[in-house]
């Protein structure tokens, strides 16, 4: 658990210290338009840990009108969490 400051508890409950799953990866399609045809390759994705959470709900600004909004609805649900190291792709 650490704070949060949108839950009413004042808490978020996560698995980020005990995760489902280290490690790992898996392969998705890169698709992009080139000359009215379409090229794909596949790109692998390498999983740092898998973990559920909760939802926090959301915060809207509204700069203009200097407000803050927060939105509740969803506040609460379990989220599962991917974690994935960042890869940069140079698709040629």
């Amino acid at each position: 658990m650490f704070g949060f400051a949108l839950f009413q508890t004042g808490y978020q409950i996560t698995q980020q210290r005990r995760p489902l799953a280290v490690g790992g990866s898996f392969d998705y399609p890169l698709t992009r338009h080139q000359d009215k045809n379409l090229r794909e390759k596949l790109q692998t994705a390498r999983l740092v840990q898998l973990q559920l959470e909760q939802d926090s709900g959301k915060s809207l600004h509204d700069d203009e009108l200097s407000v803050s909004l927060i939105d509740l609805n969803r506040a609460g649900l379990t989220l599962l969490r991917l974690a994935l190291l960042m890869t940069f792709v140079i698709f040629l």
